[in-house]
């Protein structure tokens, strides 16, 4: 798309964003109760009124291009992207108020609009159809994507993406962090693709982590990649209730709900039940899967609630470790006396019946409600799952 293109796009995303704050303020001057929930005066009256002074500094600057009020500018733009970032941090990202989330989303617009003045300002060709240089190509990228991953464009059927940090989400020291999809592809899956990359020197930290795009709503984030997906016929039938709990069933859904996961071997998901009869599709490499079934729940050991967070749904047990694949973590080391607890454990638990496959591109495996199971990356794959009920 010509820059010309793009800046007209700004301007009237722009004046949308001023002419939504002023009236905000407007009716906030009217209203003695208004209900902030419902719009960005969530944020508060002020941080509206510093977005809304942004976009009126940028419909200025298209006029008459003032490097120290772009410069100015983008401060208070970083100021207002970091303030409501630091928001993310206080909620569960399904509890955050959308108005922080819009906040983010409005000022990484604006972002855009001043980075693409300034390049089209600082251009040699006056017309406005000239290439982007690579490097402000990346950075105008990068500030639409962020909104997209980290906020959600603060839409209501908008995505978000953070990769899992570790070797398993109930590992000591596993996290959640944001990166770009390059990032993902350069640090995690393939570090050949960074430039001036030496394979056998690699000592970066994340070469030496694990990350994993795990139950991610990619098709929602990049609807383009939807329509290479089809829907399993049986995702439209009616399956059993949940064989032994009923309190477990949820809620018929209208349609299902699709994830995808990606990451690199050893990526895995520990023993777990999900709330929906799930199909679980490889796309790309293969997947090791072991189920069992819920009739043998006490068996498995459910976590119940840690640190406030519910993990009941979740084993205590590490399938790798009690079958010998991986080395017990830090928190995972036993005394004397407790060795032979965890001794006993790994032979009881080896008399607990399951069954187990591995799954290759174009396979596709059905898991009731209610049966757990263990997942575990044996190359670089794609997934999608597939949960109806």
């Amino acid at each position: 798309m010509a820059c010309r293109q793009l800046l007209h796009l700004c301007r009237d995303a722009t004046r949308d964003i001023r002419e939504e704050c002023d009236g905000l303020l407007a009716a906030a001057e009217t209203e003695p109760f208004p209900q902030p929930h419902q719009s960005l005066l969530g944020c508060g009256p002020a941080l509206v009124s510093l977005l809304s002074r942004q976009a009126s500094v940028l419909a200025t600057l298209e006029e008459l291009p003032d490097f120290l009020a772009g410069d100015l500018s983008m401060k208070r733009l970083e100021d207002l992207l970091s303030i409501s970032y630091s928001k993310f941090y206080c909620f569960l990202f399904k509890d955050l108020p959308v108005y922080w989330r819009q906040l983010y989303t409005d000022a990484s617009i604006l972002k855009f609009h001043l980075l693409l003045l300034r390049a089209t300002n600082t251009a040699h060709s006056g017309q406005q159809t000239l290439l982007l240089d690579e490097t402000v190509l990346a950075e105008l990228v990068k500030t639409l994507d962020l909104a997209l991953i980290l906020a959600g464009a603060a839409g209501e059927q908008r995505g978000r993406v953070w990769v899992e940090i570790g070797r398993s989400y109930v590992d000591e020291g596993w996290g959640q962090k944001l990166i770009t999809f390059g990032s993902l592809l350069r640090d995690y899956i393939d570090p050949s693709l960074s430039s001036g990359h030496i394979a056998q020197n690699d000592k970066s930290p994340a070469s030496e982590q694990v990350a994993y795009l795990a139950q991610h709503p990619l098709f929602t984030q990049l609807p383009a990649l939807r329509n290479d997906i089809l829907v399993p016929d049986l995702c439209y039938t009616s399956p059993p209730p949940h064989p032994t709990d009923s309190s477990k069933d949820q809620p018929e859904v209208d349609e299902p709900m699709l994830n995808a996961w990606f990451g690199p071997p050893v990526t895995i998901t520990p023993l777990h039940n999900d709330p929906y009869h799930n199909l679980l599709v490889q796309v790309v490499g293969c997947k090791y899967v072991r189920l069992y079934s819920p009739l043998h729940t006490e068996q498995m050991q459910a976590r119940g609630k840690e640190d406030g967070v519910e993990m009941g749904n979740t084993s205590s047990l590490d399938v790798g470790v009690l079958e010998g694949w991986d080395q017990p973590a830090r928190d995972q080391q036993y005394s004397p006396e407790e060795q032979g607890s965890e001794e006993a454990l790994r032979k009881a638990f080896k008399d607990v019946p399951y069954v187990d496959c591995i799954l290759n591109a174009g396979d596709t495996l059905y898991i009731p409600i209610g049966w757990w199971h263990y997942v575990r990356g044996l190359s670089v794959s794609f997934s999608v799952s597939f949960w109806w009920n």
